[in-house]
């Protein structure tokens, strides 16, 4: 009785496959929709992308979104934990490096990605974890060499995040900070800022500036040149390695500036991000600033 009703064998696998496609496209559209309504509500690292100037990484509580200067905010992350600290692989656009915890609780450990962020696994748990930097910084030169900061310790690895030492250091830091030479590191302190000229074995202090020194970025170029937000004197820049400093304008309205990054492809633009997420962008070295999002 239900002769008349049969679908033929190549009718149905056309029917099916139309079915199928439909709902691909469907759920890649609102894929698209989820993935670009976003709204910045944390944010704990921002990194300028190698291979365009004008796209900043935003690590925060959902993953890694992408700024534009559209102004669209994108996610390019699967991974919807809350990333406390992000670094750059410094030559290949696809190699990121993440901490922080799940929402589910626990740490990290040490999160590695080679597809630009889209995916992440875990390549160590570091030292006493798994590990929730804070904060992480890259060799711009040996990118094998990767700085961490966990439960007031500091943490060196030299085989690109596998295994890991602890490095002593004279005081509580706040981040980590590298520029283009080799074994150089930076940290910003509620005194100021330290620095190593060697992995982290020895450091010294440089005081030329009052406050407590927020963030820290060096031009990827030019190690002579270097930006910091100190809550006393605000946005200071130095062209000779942090002896002198001179004071940069930009419209921050009482905001405290939590952190900063060059493009390593267009030293001459600067990203600012603030306590009130806000992002300003300069592309003449910080003499001018413009709102970016």
């Amino acid at each position: 009785m239900f002769k008349d009703k049969k679908i033929g064998i190549i009718p149905g696998i056309l029917i099916v496959l139309f079915l199928v496609v439909f709902a691909g496209q469907f759920n890649r559209a609102s894929d698209e929709e989820a993935h670009t309504d976003l709204k910045l509500a944390d944010a704990h690292a921002i990194a300028v992308a190698l291979d365009d100037p004008q796209k900043l990484y935003i690590a925060n509580h959902g993953g890694v979104y992408a700024l534009t200067e559209d102004k669209l905010l994108t996610d390019v992350s699967q991974n919807r934990t809350d990333f406390m600290s992000f670094a750059l692989h410094p030559s290949d656009p696809n190699i990121m490096f993440a901490s922080g915890h799940p929402s589910s609780g626990g740490n990290l450990g040490l999160q590695k990605s080679v597809d630009g962020g889209d995916s992440w696994v875990e390549i160590s748990t570091g030292l006493d974890g798994p590990v929730d930097f804070h904060t992480l910084a890259v060799d711009q030169v040996d990118p094998d060499v990767i700085y961490g900061y966990f439960n007031g310790r500091l943490q060196r690895s030299t085989d690109g995040g596998v295994n890991w030492q602890y490095v002593d250091i004279p005081t509580k830091i706040i981040q980590l900070a590298t520029g283009p030479d080799q074994d150089v590191v930076y940290a910003t302190t509620s005194s100021g800022i330290i620095f190593s000229e060697d992995k982290g074995e020895t450091w010294n202090q440089l005081n030329t500036f009052k406050g407590v020194a927020i963030s820290l970025a060096i031009n990827p170029e030019n190690s002579d040149e270097m930006t910091i937000y100190s809550d006393v004197d605000e946005l200071l820049m130095s062209s000779d390695r942090g002896q002198t400093w001179s004071p940069l304008s930009a419209p921050l309205d009482a905001e405290r500036v939590f952190y900063m990054s060059y493009a390593k492809s267009d030293p001459a633009t600067i990203y600012i991000l603030t306590e009130k997420l806000r992002v300003f962008v300069s592309n003449d070295s910080g003499v001018s600033w413009q709102q970016y999002n």
